[in-house]
Formats: structure tokens, sequence, C-alpha cells
């Protein structure tokens, strides 16, 4: 079994990955055999397949909704989904969890995708195993996943860029925090950023002054934030992760800078709702967590029953701001606990 899976590898399977893959393989059998199953009950139904989800296990409440979407979801359709969660970024890991998937001939992968060449092969060795993947919130656009999940990049912008308009009565002078994650979608990041500067355009006394590229974390976004504070012009922020904008918002309250800069940010978490509602963040374009992770069972169920799905799948925006923070908690609730009515 060893030396078939070191084949399968190319030779570069090690000790840790034919762990991972023997403890997968009798996981499944169990999985298969007890999952779903009412021990007291004449009825029990095993699931109808074996779903397997890979993104980053950070604290970032973004995954976290997307996560509890996909359990919803793969509840109602009686499927059965393993999570494997990484950190933010972890090329390696992913690339290791896809080829695992693909081994162990699972019925679905859902993973965030990612630019590298690697992962793109991987990708596309699964699909070419018969085994439908589909990417969530950022893209693999030069693979072969057969669907994409999540937000439209340029509206993304679009919206952000009018909260900036909004927010300094038409006169803004921003700076724009970019992601060097090398795991961020690229096309997707520039689409997002032609958005906002086509939509700043639109007033006349708006320009942009400087755009700075952030590694995750909110300490590397407090250096930069320092240094923006230091440059009088500059009156509005606009970052595209919500650590980012956290980051921003705590070296403004330190700095006692409230009320000068106008923070626009994208996503959305507790953190950045309490911001928004002392006045910090002016407002964020947030997407839909819950719904990425429900339409991803529903694309995958497609792929499996139909044999073809939407390849890009619009989960749409909100915006969030002091005027519809409320609203906006009262209806996220009412989707966390399944009562929509």
């Amino acid at each position: 079994m060893r030396r078939f899976i070191k084949g399968l590898f190319k030779g570069h399977a090690n000790g840790f990955i034919y762990g991972i893959i023997m403890s997968l393989f009798f996981a499944n059998i169990i999985l298969l055999s007890m999952h779903w199953q009412n021990t007291g009950s004449k009825n029990a139904v095993l699931p109808r397949y074996h779903f397997y989800a890979i993104f980053p296990g950070s604290n970032d409440p973004f995954w976290a909704d997307v996560k509890q979407g996909i359990v919803q979801a793969a509840a109602s359709s009686k499927v059965a989904i393993e999570f494997n969660q990484l950190n933010p970024g972890d090329n390696v890991g992913t690339l290791d969890y896809l080829n695992i998937a693909r081994l162990s001939q699972v019925d679905g992968i859902i993973t965030q995708g990612s630019g590298d060449s690697q992962i793109e092969q991987a990708i596309n060795e699964a699909v070419e195993a018969g085994i439908p993947v589909v990417t969530l919130e950022t893209d693999a656009k030069n693979s072969k996943r057969q669907a994409f999940i999540g937000a439209n990049s340029y509206l993304i912008g679009e919206q952000a860029a009018k909260l900036v308009i909004q927010g300094t009565r038409g006169r803004a002078r921003v700076a724009v925090i970019m992601s060097g994650n090398a795991q961020t979608d690229t096309a997707a990041q520039n689409s997002m950023l032609n958005g906002f500067l086509t939509t700043l355009r639109d007033a006349p006394d708006a320009q942009m002054v400087k755009i700075y590229t952030a590694n995750p974390g909110i300490l590397n976004t407090e250096e930069i934030a320092q240094t923006i504070l230091r440059q009088k012009n500059i009156n509005a922020i606009y970052s595209v992760d919500p650590l980012f904008s956290v980051g921003v918002a705590q070296t403004v309250i330190n700095d006692n800078e409230v009320g000068r800069l106008t923070i626009v940010g994208y996503g959305i978490s507790p953190e950045i709702e309490s911001y928004i509602q002392r006045g910090v963040i002016y407002g964020i374009v947030a997407g839909n967590p819950l719904t990425i992770g429900s339409d991803s069972i529903k694309a995958l169920l497609e792929l499996k029953e139909k044999n073809h799905t939407s390849s890009v799948i619009d989960t749409g925006i909100t915006i969030v701001n002091r005027d519809t923070l409320a609203n906006y908690q009262k209806k996220s609730a009412a989707l966390t606990t399944g009562d929509q009515t």
C-alpha cells in the first residue's frame, strides 16, 4: 500500500501523508457505515455522498460562517462532509489535502481557489479522476474546476468606492491596502481595484493617493496605518481584508485620530460591527458566507446528479454602515439560526 501511494505521489509521499491517507481510508469506512444512523431506529439512513472541504481555519468569522452554511446544507441534503482547515495561505497543506481527497476517491471537493500552478494541477487531477471540484471566495480560473462560488469582485470595489465618496462628501484622498497573500486570487483583487478606481473617478474631487500591500495579520496592517496617518493629505482608507480593517481601526483609536479618516473595508466580524457602531469604521462591503457555503453543496449535488452546474455562482454582497447595522445583525441572526421567516 505504501509503495502504491508513493507511486501516485511520484515518490514524494512522506510518512505523514501516508498516515493521513490510511487514517482517512479507515475513517471513510466508518463514516459510510455509521454517519447519520440512528441507533434506535429501523430506518437508519446512510449519507448519499461524502464531500471533502478544504479552506482556512483561522479566526476569521467569514470562514466560520461558510462552514456553517455547508453544514446546514449538507444535513438537509443527507450528505456527509469532512472539513480540513489550514492556516491562511498554506498552499503546501492545500496541495496535500487535494491529493489525499483524490486518492481517497471522495465524491466531491470544496476548496478555496488559488493561482498556484501546483494547486491548479491538483484540481485538474481530481476532476480527471471523476471528482467534481468547486472553489469558494477565491478562484482557480486556469484549472478545470467546475464552479466558482462567491461575490462579484468588480461590484465589491464599486460599492466600496461609493461608501468612500459618501463618507468624505466626495472629497476623498484615498489610500488602499491590498493583500500580498500568495493564496489571494490576484485576478479577483485586480477586478475589485478596477471597480473601486472606476467608481472613484465619478466624484470630481476624489482621487487615489497610494496603494499599499500587506501580508496577513493585524500587526502588519498597523505599521502601514501608522505610515498613512503621517500623511495628512489622506482622509480615507479602503482595506480589502477584515483583519486589515481591524488593524487600521485599532491604530486610529490608539493615535486619537477617530473621525479624521473614513475607513471602508471588505468583510465583517463582531469586532468590525462594534467599530461601525462606534463610528470608527464608516462602512464595509461584505460577502454572504452562509450562502457561499450552502451553494457549494448545491453545486456539487448538481454536478453529481445532473452532470452540470453554473460555472460562476454570484452569491451577492451586503453593504453595512451605521444606518444599516441593526438591520444587518437581525437578518444575520435569522440566517444563522435557520429562522428566515
